[in-house]
């Protein structure tokens, strides 16, 4: 039987489970045409959760992934492959009539024999279908007049490293306000950015859509799933034993897709998933993480990585109390104010919005820092 996991991807179809209700309230918005903004921790499953809600509507998404773009061009050919890619999956006439609106008829020198008629021939009017923000955003209206669209711009915290990414979001608002029937949804992987874009009132995006927190699956609807996976390959697990693993990665499906996925490569059928077993899952996944995990530590100062490494030993509690200080060595309460910036700022540790507490955007990195101290780790099984 082939491993049955699936993470690093959207999931939909029959490889989407749960998010009932939340599904059917997304849907609710996108029927009224309601712009919302998904908040949610790394690797939740976000993206898959919108993609299927709109998919289970019937209706052609425009998605758009704005992750680690570099300049305003980049941004906009990303869209226009977006564009493109709706174009491609419309009926061939509507198609051809889509594309007629991006080319124009040129008539040449040459005469087609033997009645003498001017040869006529097509080309683009531009190198890319649209040259500017407003062009893009004008073409994504004309699209809707013809069939109902959704548009869903996903990592958009991205373009907060775009020059003049006050001036190209306030744009946007600015088109986009005036979609009234085009639903725009927005999601993104770093929480204090998407924040920062749609919570802080001098940003152009300030209450533009309505917000969603998207939060963990609960274990009780997503462990029997992955337990009867196990088992339909003949792996012996308990749910106890998943549950534990659910926790120490924070809920975070993706990262547990990931580890349930390495779990079944390092075991055969008729194995029992153990302390073990664990181990050399964790061991195979860091393996191939190392080089990232290793340039990370190298771009922080000392004190820094020491901030870092008691984040992981203590689980991020209080980082500002007494035996969290105690366990970095007698560190100063300034030190540790300044390296959790410095952290945060590098994208690496978070505090939710309900918590003191910090937490890692990558909680296989943390379990790695551990292991750095007190390998063997104190893991679960049986």
């Amino acid at each position: 039987m082939e491993n049955p996991f699936v993470y690093g991807r959207v999931v939909t179809g029959e490889e989407f489970f749960g998010r009932s209700k939340l599904i059917e309230r997304i849907q609710g918005y996108i029927r009224t045409g309601q712009n919302i903004v998904v908040f949610g921790e790394r690797r939740v499953g976000k993206t898959s959760l919108i993609v299927e809600a709109i998919r289970r509507l019937g209706l052609p998404c425009l998605k758009v992934d704005f992750y680690e773009v570099r300049t305003q061009r980049e941004m906009i050919t990303r869209a226009i492959r977006g564009i493109e890619r709706l174009e491609k999956e419309a009926p061939f006439f509507s198609r051809w009539l889509a594309r007629g609106k991006r080319v124009r008829g040129k008539i040449t020198q040459e005469y087609e024999q033997p009645g003498m008629v001017p040869k006529v021939s097509l080309e683009g009017y531009f190198k890319e279908p649209v040259s500017s923000i407003t062009d893009l955003l004008d073409y994504i209206h004309d699209f809707q007049s013809e069939k109902a669209l959704v548009a869903f711009f996903d990592e958009f915290q991205g373009l907060l490293g775009l020059e003049n990414a006050m001036d190209i979001l306030a744009t946007m608002r600015s088109e986009i306000q005036t979609h009234g029937q085009i639903p725009y949804i927005f999601a993104g992987s770093i929480r204090r950015k998407m924040h920062e874009i749609f919570m802080e009132p001098k940003h152009p995006f300030y209450k533009s859509a309505l917000p969603i927190e998207i939060g963990p699956i609960e274990f009780e609807e997503i462990g029997p799933i992955v337990l009867r996976l196990f088992e339909s390959g003949g792996r012996k697990v308990t749910l106890e034993y998943l549950q534990s693993l659910y926790h120490m990665l924070y809920g975070n499906t993706g990262d547990f897709q990931q580890l349930c996925s390495t779990l079944w490569e390092v075991s055969k059928p008729g194995q029992t998933l153990s302390r073990d077993t664990l181990r050399e899952a964790l061991d195979t996944v860091w393996e191939t993480e190392m080089p990232v995990y290793a340039a990370i530590r190298k771009a922080l100062t000392s004190q820094q990585n020491r901030v870092l490494q008691t984040l992981a030993l203590t689980d991020g509690k209080e980082p500002f109390g007494g035996h969290f200080r105690k366990v970095a060595g007698d560190i100063s309460p300034g030190t540790v104010q300044k390296a959790l910036a410095r952290l945060e700022e590098m994208d690496l540790v978070f505090q939710p919005y309900d918590s003191k507490d910090y937490r890692f955007y990558a909680p296989f990195f943390k379990l790695w820092l551990i292991g750095q101290v007190t390998y063997p780790l104190e893991l679960p099984g049986q």
